[in-house]
């Protein structure tokens, strides 16, 4: 189990396993339940063969590119990735649970559902970590226990949680993100959920890429705006603390765009960037502002917001 495991946490996976199978337990708890659920020598050995397999999917979990999800489908792949970058580690045990009795179709349903309960209660909600763990521990031991036998009963009890439609958009109106791959994730996906809408009758031909090495995270107003900027800095002192990791503030570029406009006022990197960009979100920047302030960063985050909505459903 320990090999298997790597550098992962062995009490973190034991609470893992335990909770997809027998519901929730704290870690302090663990030795006692599973000397009371597995009493004799014969459990006990099949439970130490059972826990070498289930180590080797745990230590995967948050890795796509990996032995156990090659059988699954790129969706299927792409929402592990984001659950690791958005920090799904509460949904670890409805994974493991859903991995023995869901096929890998129903896996790939479920997956997109967690990303979603990731994004609009942990992330966006900043809800409570002990609610998300008392509802994912139940959830998981029901479909263990074959109670949910479908991505959408589980999505079902998921939902008692998740903020309603206005609630995810008050939330996300006032989100900042200072992590650069989380905030091209959501921007990617924004990105992406706004083509859908455009061309309803047709699939994606291609997807705005996350890979930091070709595409820049842009923030609109620079963390160290230079004098093009000094009209709008001085109206408003504190706007690049309060507003620079504002998701409002932040577009995707190409690293083809040209890097020297960095540094220079909103209307040159209109003219001379945004306008010419093949991100539809960042190509609206040009045709819906005259100028960015304040008042410019709330008004683009709110329209992100509702968008958001349809990008993460309930």
């Amino acid at each position: 189990m320990l090999a298997n495991l790597g550098d992962r946490k062995a009490d973190l996976f034991l609470k893992a396993f335990w909770t997809s199978r027998y519901g929730r337990v704290q870690r302090g708890r663990l030795f006692h339940e599973l000397k009371a659920k597995f009493p004799e020598r014969k459990e006990a050995i099949a439970l130490a063969s059972e826990l070498s397999k289930q180590a080797e999917v745990y230590a995967n979990l948050e890795i796509a590119d990996t032995d156990p999800w090659k059988q699954h489908s790129e969706a299927t792949q792409d929402a592990i990735k984001a659950l690791a970058l958005l920090g799904g580690t509460q949904t670890h045990a409805i994974i493991l649970a859903a991995l023995q009795k869901f096929s890998p179709h129903f896996v790939e349903r479920l997956l997109k559902h967690l990303v979603t309960l990731i994004i609009r209660y942990q992330l966006i909600g900043r809800g409570r970590t002990g609610r998300l763990e008392i509802t994912a521990s139940k959830v998981a031991e029901e479909i263990f226990n074959e109670k949910l036998k479908t991505p959408k009963s589980v999505w079902d009890e998921l939902k008692s949680i998740i903020p309603p439609d206005d609630e995810f958009i008050q939330d996300f109106s006032k989100y900042s993100e200072t992590k650069a791959p989380r905030a091209r994730y959501i921007l990617r996906e924004l990105e992406l959920q706004r083509w859908r809408q455009l061309n309803p009758q047709s699939a994606p031909q291609f997807a705005p890429i996350s890979d930091p090495e070709k595409v820049n995270l842009e923030h609109i107003l620079p963390k160290h705006p230079g004098a093009d900027w000094q009209p709008v800095t001085s109206a408003d002192p504190w706007i690049v603390d309060e507003c620079v990791d504002r998701l409002g503030n932040l577009c995707l570029l190409d690293k083809s765009s040209n890097k020297k406009e960095g540094a220079k006022g909103f209307s040159s990197k209109a003219s001379a960037v945004y306008t010419r960009s093949e991100f539809l979100l960042t190509k609206t920047l040009a045709a819906t502002y005259s100028n960015w302030d304040r008042s410019a960063i709330e008004d683009r985050q709110k329209d992100l917001a509702s968008l958001a909505v349809s990008t993460w459903p309930l």
